[in-house]
């Protein structure tokens, strides 16, 4: 298993618990919020016992389609805030990764973005200052030199080609993936 590997999977594992600790709190909140219906249904029906069998009915029914309604939006905005949460720190494992794992992801998103031409890629003032050695040297073989110039970016790169400029940072990336993350993030835990 790969450091990447480690990562996500430990990423997987802290989501999970997430998720199961929200979805439980969820649930204990959804049966307060059911307990309370039903000792607030219990006081009227006593209230209005001389009313029709139908009507008291009426008022459960209406309070528990109420409280399965509540229910289920409040497990919907827990499940997307632990994907939120599991996409941003996948995003910041990156910007946690030694070096060496960092600018090898790096050159493979290099590798999936360079254009088949002469270009420059210019770097975040962090990264720029922790090129490993030989980097600039394999991207000449996509063509590429690296700008003295930074940008302000958390991560990843730009890549400019004279007047054309492809975002490569890594929350560009994050940005445009981001329902695909969310579905794979959503079918990964909750599928």
């Amino acid at each position: 298993m790969t450091g990447l590997e480690k990562i996500i999977e430990h990423i997987r594992q802290d989501a999970q618990i997430s998720a199961n600790t929200i979805m439980k709190q969820g649930d204990d909140d959804v049966k307060e919020l059911l307990a309370e219906a039903e000792a607030n249904l219990e006081n009227e029906k006593l209230k209005l016992e001389e009313k029709k069998k139908n009507d008291v009915e009426q008022v459960l029914s209406r309070g528990q389609s109420a409280a399965k309604l509540m229910q289920r939006k409040m497990l919907l905005e827990a499940k997307q805030q632990v994907i939120g949460e599991m996409i941003e720190a996948a995003k910041d494992s990156l910007y946690q990764m030694p070096d060496t794992d960092y600018f090898e992801v790096i050159y493979k998103v290099v590798e999936k973005n360079a254009l088949n031409k002469a270009g420059e890629i210019v770097f975040s003032k962090r990264d720029l200052e922790r090129v490993p050695a030989g980097f600039a040297e394999k991207l000449k073989t996509q063509g590429l030199t690296i700008s003295k110039e930074s940008k302000e970016i958390d991560g990843g790169f730009l890549l400019l080609y004279g007047d054309v400029e492809e975002n490569c940072s890594f929350d560009a990336m994050f940005m445009a993936a981001k329902e695909t993350l969310q579905d794979e993030v959503r079918d990964l835990l909750f599928g």
